[in-house]
């Protein structure tokens, strides 16, 4: 099980870091934005050929909300991953995009502290919501 465990780690090292050499490869005879939007046609197209191979049928709701998300994350995230590596080394890249969880997480927790959503290991809100079911009863 560990030998799993490890080599699931090298694959994903190996796969995701070679992501950012190849779009740095790309974008220098290929426009960055069209690079990014063949990498998401094709990454799109096979998911769902998976999911609709595994009786997964999209609704009307789930198409509006991937269309605008997938549009937010193509021109957010990889389209301007895609245009900076026209810039920078793709190493910076990745180490930039790396960093973007870990800073996501810290400064989600430092905003929830500093509106106060949690004392000292409490849910306030959990507690005002207990305390609300048993004054209505």
């Amino acid at each position: 099980m560990r030998l799993q465990g490890i080599l699931a780690f090298f694959i994903i090292y190996i796969v995701w870091g070679s992501t950012f050499l190849a779009i740095r490869y790309a974008v220098e005879t290929i426009p960055p934005f069209l690079t990014a939007a063949t990498r998401h046609l094709i990454a799109g197209a096979i998911l769902l050929a998976w999911a609709w191979r595994n009786g997964e049928r999209p609704s009307k709701e789930a198409w509006r909300a991937g269309l605008v998300l997938g549009f937010l994350f193509f021109l957010v995230g990889h389209g301007t991953l895609h245009w900076a590596e026209q810039k920078v080394p793709s190493g910076v890249a990745a180490l930039v995009i790396a960093g973007i969880s870990p800073s996501i997480v810290a400064s989600t927790a430092l905003a929830i502290a500093a509106i106060g959503l949690v004392q000292r290991g409490e849910d306030r809100g959990t507690e005002r919501a207990g305390k609300a079911t048993h004054h209505q009863g």
